[in-house]
C-alpha cells in the first residue's frame, strides 16, 4: 500500500495488494475504476454482532458488482 499526502490531502494506492488478492483468486483480467471516499469518513469498527440477512445481502451485491466490472467493456469493439 501506498500513501501519499499531497495539498492537505491523503492519497491511498492498494494497486499492488489488490493484484495479488485478484491473482491469488484468479480474476486478475477484472476492469479497474478510481473509488473516492466522502470527505470526512471515517470508518468505525463494527462491535455488534453480524446479522446474516445483512451479511448475505452485502454478499449478494459484491458478487454482483464483481461480475459487472469482469464483463465491463464486452462485447464493445
Amino acid at each position: 500500500m501506498h500513501i501519499i499526502c499531497q495539498d492537505q490531502k491523503i492519497f491511498i494506492d492498494q494497486t499492488d495488494y489488490l493484484r495479488k488478492i485478484l491473482q491469488h483468486f484468479q480474476i486478475e483480467d477484472m476492469c479497474s475504476t478510481s473509488t473516492l471516499f466522502l470527505a470526512r469518513y471515517y470508518p468505525q469498527k463494527h462491535e455488534e454482532p453480524v446479522e446474516p440477512y445483512l451479511q448475505k445481502c452485502c454478499q449478494m451485491i459484491i458478487d454482483f458488482l464483481l461480475y459487472l466490472s469482469r464483463t465491463c467493456g464486452a462485447g464493445a469493439e
